[in-house]
């Protein structure tokens, strides 16, 4: 009688006493001769002393019958060489995988795991997923792994997910879960525009600041942020976010999303480091909501950048906000587009630092 077929006719009890050499000699045919029955009786140790290219001929069936207990036996060879539907077979167990095994499972695997699956891994078997295994993911995978895990992915691992994975990400509850530096995984600019409005806003400051901060790539991502989403953001974002030293950032279409409330909360440092295609794209309704104090942090040398009509429609309240300087570095057009009564309401300080070119053109009367 051959092997396979005594090995066919032994109860698990018996196959518990296999030798791990025993094993580890066993033909493709000889294992695949092992049954549901007969794997119940071997140990971790006996599994993993299976040859790699005789245990991939282990059956579905015997495979969906392993124990929580035995699934620490297989080596990430057997894992890697698993079939996607002998992977799928094992599912139920997928919690139990070591970190090595989860590193070692195909995209293809990853790729067959639904919501329920993607869910029952381990918060450190996902911090072993790698891009590569990231890019495999599904959206209900990636859904699936839910607030929790996703804090665990590498930053790599979340710069691997596609647009169309990114947006699967859809609670803000799982965006707000995201570290820093898994928001600096955002390796392109693509993935940072494919984020939703309700996806910024749950990021935080913190992981907005993240998002401005330059990435692996060396590119600053904000400025792909679409406009919905940055006349969404909060005024600690802007401030702390974004702040100061990335404004300048954004594109002038981005500046010009802005909301006046927006606007109106910026601290000073940050409206002073706004640039010229920046103002020059400011619409006159978010001038129109400027505070005295806002247009006054306007840097001088900006001043400018302002267009005449934005000029025409500043109040008297916002004009008393304007230092000589910034009168002295007024445009032609921009000094001529103010109107008599917006000269009467400026003070003395301040219209004394009109230049030569600037008074001619000025409607004093």
């Amino acid at each position: 009688m051959a092997v396979n077929s005594v090995i066919s006719l032994l109860n698990s009890s018996q196959t518990q006493y296999l030798s791990n050499t025993q094993m580890s000699k066993m033909s493709t045919t000889d294992v695949n001769a092992i049954g549901t029955q007969q794997l119940a009786g071997l140990s971790s140790a006996q599994l993993g002393a299976v040859k790699v290219v005789d245990f991939v001929s282990i059956s579905t069936t015997a495979l969906a019958a392993l124990q929580s207990s035995q699934i620490g036996g297989l080596t990430t060879a057997d894992i890697n060489q698993l079939s996607t539907q002998q992977f799928q077979a094992m599912t139920g167990n997928i919690n139990n995988l070591a970190n090595s095994q989860a590193a070692a499972l195909t995209t293809a695997d990853i790729s067959s795991l639904n919501s329920t699956e993607a869910a029952s891994l381990t918060s450190t078997a996902v911090a072993a997923l790698t891009a590569s295994q990231m890019a495999g993911l599904t959206t209900a995978g990636v859904v699936g792994l839910g607030t929790t895990l996703i804090s665990n992915l590498s930053a790599s691992a979340v710069g691997a997910l596609s647009t169309t994975l990114v947006q699967a990400m859809s609670s803000t509850a799982v965006y707000g879960a995201l570290g820093s530096n898994q928001i600096l995984g955002f390796l392109a600019t693509n993935q940072a525009a494919a984020l939703t409005t309700g996806q910024i806003t749950a990021m935080g400051t913190a992981g907005l600041s993240a998002l401005a901060g330059a990435n692996a790539t060396g590119t600053n991502l904000i400025a792909s942020l679409t406009t919905a989403a940055i006349a969404a953001l909060g005024t600690d974002q802007l401030e702390k976010g974004i702040g100061s030293g990335n404004i300048s950032q954004l594109t002038g279409t981005q500046v010009a999303a802005m909301t006046t409330t927006q606007l109106n909360q910026l601290l000073t440092d940050v409206i002073s480091s706004l640039q010229t295609n920046q103002l020059a794209a400011i619409t006159t309704k978010q001038i129109g909501g400027l505070t005295s104090v806002g247009l006054g942090s306007i840097a001088t040398n900006e001043i400018s950048s302002l267009s005449s009509a934005d000029v025409a429609q500043l109040s008297t309240t916002q004009l008393q906000g304007l230092t000589s300087d910034q009168a002295n570095n007024m445009s032609v057009a921009q000094a001529a587009a103010l109107s008599s009564s917006q000269l009467a309401a400026m003070s003395t300080t301040q219209t004394q630092g009109f230049n030569s070119a600037q008074i001619p053109a000025m409607n004093w009367y």
